[in-house]
């Protein structure tokens, strides 16, 4: 490679490094929360990093070899930070645990391009491998399971990770082909046409992350806008998606859906005895003892104030439904201990419905699960005039209900 050809190439992949950094660092700024950004960005700051020092080669003012040896270990530091940037924009494994694997892998790689910065062919035989391996996980990592939402930007970031682990095998390939006498061909006299494929490959990738990273957020404000805001559990719009999906499958397969609709008795007197805060703190822990109840194909969501709903798959029968009733009842209640001088025993009023025995249609079905609260609830106050959510004590006064 001629220095013209080097100069034109180092500054061609100098510049698209620095502007996918400036990209990636402004879409970081916007999304900071989202997990993996913050490894994407470094990764674009590392690789605009590696091509930097090209500026002074061309002055005379560094050395090849080292120069060399500097570039091939931020570029595979690079890509390092590309694999655990996908790994936690995925959700896979835990950052903490593979911290000393990063570490390691990145010693290895500065103690190897040192070694081999004086021999081309070896040093493009550790550091294409190298590189194949973490741009095969990475693609691996984003094309994994993707959700329907995720598919096309993900399968884009995945192609275009793939097609540079491709270049860097085919330059790997001629590497082992020259190490054997097979070739007069000395694989970085290709070097300008595979630098010129991985500088619109990394254009591509960085088009699909953002992709990626839109697709995800535009997710999070859908599943934002399905979640009540203070407990956590899904809202009535969420609760009424879920529930007429439910009745469609149950309608192809026959099974039962169950119903609990249950709010807590006294709860007026609560935020206004012990204000606002304290009621919201007495629906979080409901929530909290809510989620420890519900199994893994059942939906638990807030509809309102203090009203809370459940769906209970695969009922077999009505003595199932009474069974769960009984359940709820005795994971929910129970006394709170954690408001200052103030003892809170939280009761509950249930009403149960079951699909298709009160009705087809989700209106019908929550409208009957809410007559029979009101029927619980009356029945429990005839039958022995309980004390209401607020068995409050002050002093050792109880305040009235």
């Amino acid at each position: 490679m001629t220095m013209v050809q080097f100069f034109t190439l180092s500054t061609l992949i100098g510049a698209v490094a620095l502007i996918n950094f400036v990209a990636m660092a402004i879409v970081w700024r916007i999304h900071h929360d989202m997990k993996g950004l913050s490894a994407w960005t470094g990764s674009q700051l590392v690789v605009a990093t590696a091509w930097f020092p090209s500026l002074f080669v061309n002055l005379g003012l560094v050395g090849d070899p080292y120069y060399t040896a500097f570039n091939n270990v931020m570029n595979l530091a690079g890509l390092l930070l590309l694999l655990e940037g996908a790994l936690r924009f995925r959700g896979i494994g835990s950052g903490q645990a593979r911290l000393p694997w990063l570490v390691m892998t990145f010693f290895i790689t500065i103690v190897m391009s040192l070694i081999n910065r004086d021999d081309p062919i070896a040093r493009y035989l550790f550091h294409d491998a190298v590189a194949v391996l973490l741009l095969c996980a990475a693609a691996a990592a984003m094309l994994w399971r993707p959700a329907s939402y995720q598919r096309l930007a993900h399968g884009l970031t995945g192609f275009y990770l793939l097609v540079q682990a491709v270049t860097y095998l085919s330059r790997w390939c001629l590497a082992i082909a020259a190490s054997l006498g097979w070739t007069d061909l000395e694989p970085q006299s290709l070097n300008f046409t595979i630098f010129a494929i991985l500088v619109l490959c990394c254009l591509g990738t960085l088009y699909g992350l953002i992709l990626s990273i839109n697709a995800e957020a535009r997710q999070q404000v859908v599943r934002m806008g399905l979640l009540d805001p203070l407990t956590g559990l899904d809202n009535r719009r969420a609760l009424h998606q879920e529930l007429s999906r439910s009745l469609a499958m149950r309608g192809r397969t026959g099974d039962l859906l169950g119903i609990a609709y249950f709010d807590l008795d006294g709860f007026k007197q609560v935020n206004d005895q012990l204000g606002h805060e304290a009621g919201d703190a007495v629906l979080v822990e409901v929530a909290r003892r809510l989620r420890q109840f519900v199994r893994a194909q059942d939906v638990a969501a807030r509809v309102g104030g203090d009203e809370f709903v459940v769906l209970l798959h695969g009922l077999r029968d009505t003595a199932c439904l009474s069974s769960a009733r009984d359940r709820l009842r005795q994971a929910i209640e129970g006394p709170l201990s954690f408001i200052p001088h103030r003892d809170v025993d939280i009761r509950i009023s249930v009403g149960t419905a079951l699909a298709p025995l009160h009705g087809e249609q989700a209106d019908m079905l929550l409208r009957n699960a809410d007559a029979s609260m009101y029927r619980d609830k009356r029945g429990r106050r005839t039958a022995s005039a309980p004390q209401d959510l607020g068995e409050y004590a002050e002093a050792g006064d109880p305040l009235p209900s």
